[in-house]
């Protein structure tokens, strides 16, 4: 038995975007930006470029004693 001619997938996704509204095409390069701004900080924080304060804000966390 053989599989099935695959879907033109370039094709459906051209087609769709192309029909998409503005509204969204900006809801989506913002989420793809937004993803790439917390890789972004997650690869900091491994680094440890971001220790010691929130995620977020530059505020130390809090030591006890």
């Amino acid at each position: 038995m053989t599989a099935p001619d695959s879907l033109p997938l370039h094709a459906l996704v051209e087609d769709n975007l192309a029909a998409a509204s503005p509204d969204l095409l900006r809801a989506m390069v913002k989420t793809f930006a937004d993803a790439l701004m917390i890789e972004r900080q997650v690869r900091r924080a491994l680094r440890g470029e971001m220790r010691g304060l929130y995620p977020g804000t530059k505020e130390s966390v809090p030591r006890d004693g």
